[in-house]
């Protein structure tokens, strides 16, 4: 847990986005912890597969996702770790990703230029076919929902 924390420490000054903060997190506690577990077994694969769609991917890219309670937030963790994975088998300026990745476009700019991959295809990897790639208008929408405070309805 405490090298999770610090990996937060470390990248507290960059914008990246939640999916990748987290991911990164979860990534070096694994490796400090050396666990056996493995990142996915069938069963949680078969649990995203049920659970993801084009419409509440979005709710990942943004982060939202990472604060709803439920499945949405346990599966939106071994999300990040998974897309992480896949993107590290990649080549690139693993850097410069770092540097540029932005919440405001959940990465999206940066993974194109450093690493010539659209999010969306490495997700299409784990999910199959379909439209996965962060879609910018769905997640602003979605940051300006999660703002407004909730109201009583009797």
């Amino acid at each position: 847990m405490l090298a999770h924390e610090l990996t937060h420490n470390c990248v507290f000054h960059l914008p990246l986005p939640l999916w990748l903060n987290e991911g990164l997190a979860k990534l070096f506690q694994r490796a400090v912890a050396a666990t056996r577990h493995p990142v996915l077994d069938h069963e949680l694969k078969e649990r995203h597969l049920a659970f993801w769609n084009p419409e509440n991917i979005q709710e990942f890219w943004s982060g939202v996702s990472f604060h709803k309670a439920g499945d949405s937030n346990q599966l939106s963790y071994s999300l990040a770790e998974i897309v992480l994975n896949l993107l590290l088998e990649r080549r690139g300026d693993w850097s410069a990703f770092l540097k540029q990745a932005h919440r405001g476009d959940a990465g999206q700019t940066a993974a194109i230029e450093c690493l010539g991959v659209d999010l969306g295809s490495v997700m299409s990897i784990f999910l199959g076919e379909g439209d996965w790639r962060p879609r910018r208008k769905a997640m602003v929408t979605l940051w300006e929902s999660a703002k407004k405070p909730e109201t009583d309805q009797d």
